[in-house]
Formats: C-alpha cells, sequence, structure tokens
C-alpha cells in the first residue's frame, strides 16, 4: 500500500465505526467532528498556500490516527482468510502466510497466493486505499524446498 493513511476515506471509516464497531451517539458525534473540516497548507519558506479541506486521510502523528487506520482495514483480514492464508498486520504492512505440505502443494498454495493478492487488491481499489503492486517493495518469497 502506499500513501495509506493518506488516502483514508472519511465517509467510509465514520461508517465503519458505527455498523462494524457500534460507535454512535456522542462518540461517533465526536470522530466526525474530528474528521471533518481539516485543512492542510504548504509553507515554502516565507510563502503559505491557501489551506485545501480535507477529505481524506486520518491526522499522522495523532494518537488516534493509527488506531482509525488499523479499524478502517481490519476487514481486510476477512479476504486473506477466505483464502485459508493468515496474515500479520503492522501499520500498512501486510505479511501473507500459508503452509505448504509438499511438493505437489506448490503450484496449489502459489495459486491461493496469487488468487488472494488479487482479491486484496480488489478490497483496497473498493475501500479507496492505493496500492503499488508493481513496486514490490519488502516483497520476500520464502518458498520450501523439496528433495
Amino acid at each position: 500500500m502506499s500513501s495509506t493513511f493518506d488516502t483514508i476515506d472519511h465517509a467510509l471509516l465514520l461508517d465503519r465505526l458505527s455498523t462494524r464497531y457500534g460507535v454512535g451517539g456522542t462518540a461517533l458525534t465526536w470522530f466526525r467532528s474530528y474528521l471533518s473540516e481539516r485543512t492542510q497548507s504548504v509553507i515554502v519558506r516565507d510563502i503559505t498556500s491557501p489551506p485545501r479541506t480535507l477529505l481524506y486521510g486520518v491526522p499522522q502523528g495523532s494518537v488516534l490516527g493509527p488506531l482509525l487506520f488499523s479499524l478502517y482495514i481490519a476487514p481486510l483480514e476477512e479476504v486473506v482468510k477466505a483464502h485459508g492464508l493468515d496474515l500479520m498486520m503492522y501499520g500498512d504492512d501486510l505479511q501473507l502466510y500459508l503452509t505448504i505440505s509438499s511438493r505437489d502443494g506448490q503450484l496449489t498454495a502459489l495459486s491461493k497466493l496469487e488468487m488472494c493478492i488479487k482479491d486484496i487488491l480488489a478490497w483496497c481499489a473498493m475501500k479507496k486505499l492505493s496500492c503499488n503492486p508493481e513496486q514490490n517493495r519488502g516483497c520476500t518469497f520464502f518458498l520450501p524446498v523439496f528433495s
């Protein structure tokens, strides 16, 4: 994923907080207030750009930013588990794990992995998250050797 903290859709996040996590009433109003009408400016030397309203993203460097991001992408675990894979998520990093029991299982495992990645990319696109599968930054594959 790339720039994920900057691409979180506020409307989708608020809906997820309400429907998946049961946040409502004053707490949901507080989150809505926290996310809405945030602006951003750029300062170069002594010149400041006009403020622009942010419709996406969670405040980086804040206490709530990483928590809100984690809650936003938590359903991705269901996508991975549906393929029989395990995963580890930390921030915007995702590691997939699968067990291969024999040489014959390698092709099946590779097929599972490919389908899972395809579904992850589709899920991210639906949730307006930006992915760079061509970059393969940090991608490492550990394949067993059978004799």
